[in-house]
């Protein structure tokens, strides 16, 4: 355990240590893949990002406990595609972040309630792409509305759909 905690530490120092080096040049695509770290750590890192003008973002983080994103994120005019795995979105996502230019949303094993996603559409205005996996029900009616969104599905298990499409 010992040995894992230093190479985590390590990690981090190389990470600290890379962003520093770089300065304030412009960061087009951050992407962060591990099994943990420390909060403190990763919001810096992603506030350092944000600041420095970043389009797109991955995190997979493997912990067991979602990882709260940091406000900074959800009102960055620069994010045109993020993609999350074990992450979560702050309670009371109205008002609580705009992301004007944000084109692809990729949520993977995040807790999203499907009576979030009315709520959620508005603020993405130019959304093209949507992957939320799983969803998770809280009512039996979703309404989806997006007029930039196009749907597709692949649901080779699929027993029962209904769609419908108003214009």
């Amino acid at each position: 355990k010992r040995e894992r905690y230093e190479i985590l530490q390590s990690f981090m120092a190389f990470v600290d240590s890379v962003l520093a080096l770089q300065g304030d040049s412009p960061i087009g695509e951050f992407s962060l893949k591990c099994k943990t770290a420390s909060r403190d750590r990763v919001d810096r890192w992603i506030c350092n990002v944000l600041q420095r003008g970043v389009s797109d973002v991955e995190l997979l983080i493997e912990d067991d406990v979602d990882y709260l994103l940091p406000q900074e994120m959800l009102v960055s005019r620069t994010l045109t595609k993020l993609r999350l795995r074990n992450a979560r979105l702050p309670g009371g996502v109205e008002g609580a972040f705009f992301l004007p230019m944000l084109k692809t949303l990729v949520l993977k094993e995040a807790r999203v309630y499907s009576d979030k996603l009315e709520t959620l559409l508005p603020i993405l205005p130019v959304l093209e792409e949507l992957y939320i996996h799983p969803l998770t029900r809280r009512r039996s009616r979703c309404t989806v509305s997006s007029a930039s969104l196009n749907f597709s599905f692949d649901t080779p298990n699929l027993l029962y759909l209904n769609y419908c499409d108003f214009m």
